[in-house]
Parts: C-alpha cells; structure tokens; sequence
C-alpha cells in the first residue's frame, strides 16, 4: 500500500497477483476507509495493463486530504458492480481482510498572537495550539530572531512599524508553515512648534501649535509663567513681564505612556529708546548734530528731520533748518523682537532778525517820527 502520510489525497493498493480489470468497481466502492475522520473514496483508478484485461494496482481517488492524525484502516467489500476484487487465477479477495495504516495529517501552522503594549517596547505573545502530533515549532521573526517552543514571546521597540512572524511546524514527517504579519507602530512623541520661535517682547501674541506624534489622548501645556492649558490647541499667549521661559507639553497615549517636550523662550522689552544733542531752538542755517545710543537687536534706524530730509541707520546725523519753522525730528527703530518704535521732538527754527530803521532824516524840534520794526513772537528788542 501506497500513500503520503502527510494529507494523502489517494491511497494505492499494489496486489501480489495480477487482477481483473473487469472485477474494480470504477467509483471506488470495492473499498471504504475508517478511522478516526470519515475518508470518502470517489474513484479507482488501474494500470494501463487493464488494456489486456489485468492490473498490478489499484489507486483510491479521496473526495479531499486526509488531514487528521491517526490510525485508519482500509476495508475490503463487495462493489455496487455486484462482486469483490478477484485475481487473474478467478481468487476472490477476502472481504473480512483489511489494511491498517497510520496517516500524520498536515499540520496547521496557524497561531495566536497577542501585544503587549509598552511606552519603549512592544511584547509580541505568540502560541500554536498544537494537534495533529506536532512536536516541533520553529519561529523566525523579521528582525532576524529565531525562538523555539509552542508559546514564544518576542520584544520590539515601539518605533517598529510592523513585524513580519513565520512558524514552520513539523511532526516528525510533515511540516508547514505559515507568515503573518503584526502591526505595531505604537511609537509616540511630544512636540510643539511656536510663532515667534526663540526670542520675543512683552505683549506680543504668541501662537503654539501641537506636532505631537501617536495616539494622543491628552494634553498638558505649561507655558513656564505659572499658568496651564488642558488640550490639544492652546490659545494665543502673551508674557507680560521680562524673563527666560521654560514652556512643556506633556502629552499621553492610548496606552498611558508620557511624552515631555520643552523649548526656552526669551521675552525681553523695549529700551527707552531717544536721541541726544537737541537744544531747546535754533537760527536758519545753524548746524543740528543728534546722536542716538547703540541700542542691542535693533534691525535698523531712520532719521527723519521733518524737512525732507532720511537718513538710514546713522548714529549720529547733522543738518541745517533753511527756513523758519517749527520741525517735528523722528527716530524710527525696528527692533528684533518687539517690532517697529520711535521717538520724536519738536524743535523751532527762527530766522536771523533783519532790522531796518529806515533812511536817515532831519526832523525839527518837537516834531515826532515812530521808528522801528513790526513786533515778531519770539524776539526781544532793546534799543
């Protein structure tokens, strides 16, 4: 007898004696196979001898693979042709005779598997529940670890995406194998971003937005002035005191772990900003020089005299009024952080008097002649 111990989808009957074609029942039924799952025979099959009226073998077409382990046997009967298996020498086969044999069956290789999960690394559980006389389990994981046993476990760092697991089990004679693929890819991280970045001035708004990595269920800003937010998206934030700002967020994941991440932020304020060297009123023409402080994280300065005249980030500047007036005198910083300021000053300009007291004359006693000038706002006159 003929078989493949490992899901045998036929069993083959060789006879020591030449038999009669005309005596094998095509659809298979001189036979029946018991044992521990039914077995259903579907056809014969001969030798190519059965053209001279005689075979050697008789092959036992199965409805599917045997896949149970355990002992079968193999029965003789008589057919729905009306007689049993007879030999060339009309001897017929004894019905009562039988055949045992010993079918391992196909192992399944299907397991379980289970996550642990964990805030740096994952625990893979797997099991195979065994059966079908299975005596070996050899697991081969994608990171290049092999592990031996019915129940293995295995650890990834959270960071690992997905993990690639084959099981090859075997019985001693037949073996199979199967690949699954775990998902993990449980990694999370805590990160915000902040417009402005590293540095900033009292009063101006500052924006934070979450970048945070993971299954995020909770959020928790401390903004490093003694005040908190609960959730994802704080609102617009304002420091109003000079300082160096420690600002967190703890976030944590779906599996109770915690992340922190932390920036610095420098708030500072506007020096008093002002510039020097302005006297309290001048003539046309005479020389005005001002000069202004080095002031730190200025971008730049613009000198505007009120007369038409800009100058760009000079320290000191000078120049002349032509004309008599009142000028407003403006410098304009950018500073780095906190933006645009100025100061201006006002400064008047008189003309030089000119006095004409008219030609000289001749006049007599006693007659009265006004000399002199219009009054002008601003002057004294002695005479």
């Amino acid at each position: 007898m003929q078989f493949d111990k490992c899901a045998p989808d036929f069993v083959k009957v060789f006879y020591s004696h030449a038999i009669q074609c005309s005596t094998v029942s095509p659809d298979g039924s001189d036979f029946t196979i018991t044992g521990p799952s039914a077995v259903n025979i579907t056809g014969a099959v001969t030798d190519v001898t059965c053209a001279q009226g005689y075979t050697n073998w008789v092959l036992l077409q199965l409805s599917s693979p045997v896949n149970t382990f355990g002992n079968f046997v193999l029965h003789n009967k008589i057919g729905f042709d009306g007689n049993g298996i007879i030999d060339t020498c009309n001897a017929k086969q004894n019905t009562a005779e039988t055949f045992p044999f010993t079918v391992f069956g196909k192992p399944s290789p299907a397991f379980t598997s289970q996550v642990n999960w964990g805030c740096a690394m994952d625990t893979i559980l797997l099991s195979h529940p065994g059966g079908n006389g299975i005596n070996s389990w050899t697991w081969y994981f994608s990171d290049g670890s092999v592990l031996t046993g019915q129940s293995v476990t295995h650890t990834f760092p959270v960071a690992t995406p997905t993990v690639d697991v084959k099981l090859i089990v075997s019985n001693g004679s037949c073996s199979d194998s199967v690949t699954t693929t775990i998902i993990l890819g449980n990694v999370f991280k805590a990160g915000f971003s902040n417009i402005p970045k590293d540095s900033t001035c009292i009063g101006v708004p500052i924006n934070f937005t979450d970048t945070s990595k993971g299954t995020i269920t909770q959020y928790l800003w401390n903004f490093g002035d003694a005040t908190q937010f609960i959730g994802q998206n704080p609102p617009v934030h304002f420091y109003p005191v000079v300082n160096n700002y420690t600002i967190k967020l703890v976030v944590t994941d779906n599996h109770g772990c915690t992340d922190t991440a932390r920036t610095n932020l420098v708030v500072t304020g506007l020096p008093v900003f002002n510039f020097t060297g302005l006297a309290s009123q001048y003539c046309t023409g005479n020389k005005i020089f001002l000069s202004r402080p080095p002031y730190p994280n200025f971008l730049s300065y613009t000198w505007d005299n009120g007369d038409g005249k800009i100058f760009q980030n000079n320290v000191n500047v000078e120049f002349t009024y032509p004309l008599e007036g009142l000028y407003t005198i403006t410098l304009t910083g950018i500073h780095k952080y906190c933006g645009p300021t100025q100061v201006s000053k006002v400064v008047p300009i008189y003309a030089i008097p000119v006095v004409n007291l008219g030609s000289d004359t001749v006049m007599c006693p006693d007659v009265h002649l006004q000399i002199g000038v219009p009054p002008v706002s601003g002057y004294m006159y002695a005479w």
